[in-house]
């Protein structure tokens, strides 16, 4: 038994990234349309992912009760769902002109489609992430819009579907600048199929509350626990790790937060002080009725400092001159 829990928490986050890329491939080469197998493969992974939270659970007071999935039912349909679908068309509408006309005043594309599949897929992982982790970053240091982001880090225990909890502001303000981005360059539609379903489903397995370890993996990804560290209540931990699958751009900006064999933390949500219930409507009018619920952080619960450890002892300093929640 041992050996199967070893193999499973030192294979089971390789097996969902690569299972992932391949499954993609193959559906697609089937003639699979690619709404289907974006709408498909999330709910399988996340079915699995779910199934295996309740029998093999990291941390077994994470254990979600059916009722909170209710709750993240919602969130998938009107925080996610929706909202990209939204982003996405405005994108095809306003933004798919441009690889065309930088195509015909050139006389060629900027994106390198003539190469392989997987090397395609991999650039544009990691173009994708590039705009996610500014966007990011900039919701983690600027209070207007800090607001919209505060409810994913809401949830005090860390579990698959908790993915889905974001605010529809966000969402279609952060999609549609990532996949306008994509669109842009001039990415094909398989390259477009295959990094939003990696994403969703990462974004999934990297929430989880399973048992995993991930070694050198985390130096170039955005592991599980990489990201349990950016759900950190202590922002000296938390104002880190912004990237969404990849932690490349962590790396070259300096907000890498990472230590060699520290066990993972716990002690995730919101700061001290600061709560917010896990009802859909209650956290849809967050970012509305955010200074009187917070009447002791007018500037969110991270000071807008840089992510460096002179900023975090500045913001450390703030807080303890109650600049910032308690």
């Amino acid at each position: 038994m041992n050996f199967v829990r070893s193999c499973f928490e030192w294979g089971f986050y390789p097996f969902v990234i690569v299972s992932n890329i391949a499954i993609v491939w193959v559906l697609q080469r089937a003639g699979v349309p690619g709404s289907v197998i974006g709408a498909a493969l999330p709910f399988a992974y996340g079915a699995l992912i779910i199934g295996l939270e309740r029998w093999m659970p990291d941390y077994a007071p994470w254990v979600t009760s059916w009722r909170t999935h209710v709750n993240d039912l919602l969130h998938g349909i009107f925080s996610n769902t929706l909202p990209s679908a939204i982003g996405r068309a405005v994108v095809l509408t306003v933004v798919s002109g441009i690889s065309v006309r930088v195509e015909q005043a050139f006389g060629t594309g900027i994106w390198p489609d003539s190469w392989p599949y997987l090397a395609q897929l991999v650039l544009a992982v990691v173009c994708a992430d590039f705009v996610f982790y500014w966007g990011h970053r900039l919701m983690h240091t600027i209070p207007a819009i800090l607001r919209w982001h505060a409810i994913h880090h809401s949830f005090e225990h860390m579990y698959s579907l908790a993915s889905l909890t974001n605010h529809p502001g966000q969402v279609i303000v952060h999609y549609t600048l990532e996949f306008a981005f994509l669109v842009a360059l001039g990415v094909p539609q398989e390259i477009l199929v295959g990094q939003a379903v990696y994403k969703a489903v990462h974004g999934i397995v990297q929430h989880s509350n399973l048992p995993m370890k991930f070694g050198w993996l985390n130096l170039f990804l955005s592991t599980p626990e990489m990201h349990r560290w950016h759900h950190h209540k202590a922002i000296r931990e938390s104002n880190s790790n912004y990237g969404n699958t990849t932690a490349v751009w962590d790396h070259l900006f300096g907000s890498r937060n990472h230590e060699w064999n520290r066990p993972m933390p716990r002690d995730v949500g919101l700061p001290p002080g600061m709560q917010i219930e896990p009802k859909f409507l209650e956290q849809m009018a967050v970012p509305f009725t955010w200074n009187r619920r917070f009447p002791q952080a007018p500037t969110g619960w991270i000071p807008v400092y840089p992510t460096t450890k002179r900023g975090f002892l500045r913001a450390e300093q703030r807080l303890a001159q109650g600049h910032a929640a308690p």
